[in-house]
């Protein structure tokens, strides 16, 4: 629980008293033993010897108050992750109902290791897609907590390339690699009319590339460099992947391809971790739980990196691949050293 504890320790100096640093604790423990972030589940493995109601009143308490603020905790886990060099962020979304209400929750996340590390999160309940404006505000929340200098490229998908979105992080100086939807209107330096990107690229045959430069964007008159290749996926089916970066880079898809890891880390925070969608928490809650499940994730995450260091995943020999994610690696170990920790208190004489 080393790991854990690294990353609580600034943030539980911050005039937490001793009540409440325990309590921060036994959620954060109840949610790796447990898998969830069901308060009902969360109350039955935290360590207290009052009843499950009154533990869960307890958690909901701790969760309205939010004590935790997101910035610090991601200020905190940056600490804690190993390494010092500039850094790859992708940006996606997910969502869910749960009865009527409607989860969307947008995420910028740290490329590593084959994974993306959520630092910041924008609960933005009742929305499908978000607008420029939401994608803006969370840039506006992570590019002082990184700083400029350190940010090599922010990767998104089409949901996320339009010509408000690009300008503002020209505007920035932030490299970006986003791939943009066929049905776009653009035109080429000194044309009048603009086209769609499909008409453009319609003689663009499967597996072969291109790269068009000095193109305009038809919103905002925007610059870009676009980059476009066609390929058949693994269902058989034709895709096209366009890419719009900076007109002075010369990013790919094998670069865009990262954008994946975000994914990953979603169905770690999901169906494949710690279950986010059997929540029925909703506003002010729910954004301070999503604070304690990016402390959970990273702490996992970063506790599988400390232990390859010492004893590496076994490998599939046939693939190459590890035999478990650093993620899953990362949890194992916790969830021992806690049981560890269980063990070594019940040994002792009363």
């Amino acid at each position: 629980m080393d790991t854990l504890l690294t990353i609580l320790k600034p943030i539980c100096q911050r005039g937490m008293n001793l009540s409440l640093k325990k309590c921060l604790v036994s959620i954060l423990q109840a949610m790796i033993v447990s898998w969830s972030v069901s308060i009902l589940k969360l109350a039955s493995e935290c360590s207290s010897g009052a009843g499950v109601m009154s533990v869960v009143r307890r958690i909901e308490r701790f969760l309205a108050r939010g004590l935790i603020k997101q910035h610090e905790a991601a200020r905190s886990i940056l600490d804690a992750l190993p390494g010092s060099g500039r850094l790859i962020l992708s940006m996606d979304g997910t969502s869910w109902k749960l009865g009527k209400f409607k989860y969307y929750v947008l995420a910028v996340g740290i490329c590593f290791n084959g994974i993306s590390l959520p630092i910041c999160f924008a609960f933005l309940p009742g929305h499908d897609i978000t607008s420029f404006v939401d994608e803006i505000e969370i840039m506006e929340r992570v590019v002082p907590l990184i700083g400029r200098e350190r940010i090599e490229c922010l990767l998104a998908d089409r949901e996320f390339g339009n010509a408000n979105f690009i300008k503002w992080l020209q505007i920035n100086h932030i490299r970006y690699c986003l791939r943009l939807r066929e049905n776009l209107f653009v035109r080429k330096e000194g044309a009048e009319k603009g086209r769609k990107l499909r008409e453009v690229l319609a003689s663009l045959k499967t597996g072969e590339s291109i790269v068009l430069r000095d193109v305009w964007l038809m919103r905002k008159n925007t610059r870009v460099r676009i980059y476009a290749t066609r390929r058949t996926g693994r269902d058989g089916e034709e895709s096209l992947i366009i890419l719009a970066s900076p007109l002075e880079c010369d990013y790919t898809e094998v670069l865009y391809r990262r954008r994946w890891t975000l994914e990953t880390a979603f169905r770690g925070l999901k169906t494949a971790g710690f279950n986010m969608e059997q929540t029925h928490l909703k506003g002010k809650r729910f954004e301070n739980l999503l604070v304690l499940l990016m402390i959970a994730f990273a702490a996992a995450f970063i506790e599988g990196l400390v232990r390859i260091e010492s004893l590496p995943i076994p490998l599939i020999r046939k693939r190459n691949v590890r035999r478990i994610s650093i993620f899953r690696y990362g949890y194992i170990n916790l969830l021992h050293d806690f049981w560890t920790i269980v063990k070594n208190e019940a040994a002792k004489p009363t």
